[in-house]
């Protein structure tokens, strides 16, 4: 089971899936720390899936620099 980590690219705060697999690789964009740990235990409990399975969970932003990676954001309406 892949679990998501934080990490920051440019100052900016992100979660990215462990462990990362070329194919499937992801980056949810958050705008606190307090945000990126409520978004990953979401996650690590069932109530919103990985970002790159289909669903309503995330919103596709746009993609990072590397012009491969996707970056997410959750969707508002799955905020709890």
């Amino acid at each position: 089971m892949r679990e998501l980590r934080q990490g920051k690219i440019d100052g900016k705060i992100y979660l990215f899936p462990v462990p990362v697999e070329k194919h499937r690789k992801y980056l949810v964009y958050c705008s606190t720390e307090a945000e990126a740990m409520k978004i990953s235990e979401l996650v690590r409990t069932g109530k919103v899936t990985h970002p790159d399975l289909i669903s309503e969970d995330f919103i596709f932003l746009t993609y990072h620099t590397d012009k491969q990676t996707k970056i997410f954001v959750l969707n508002p309406s799955k905020d709890a």
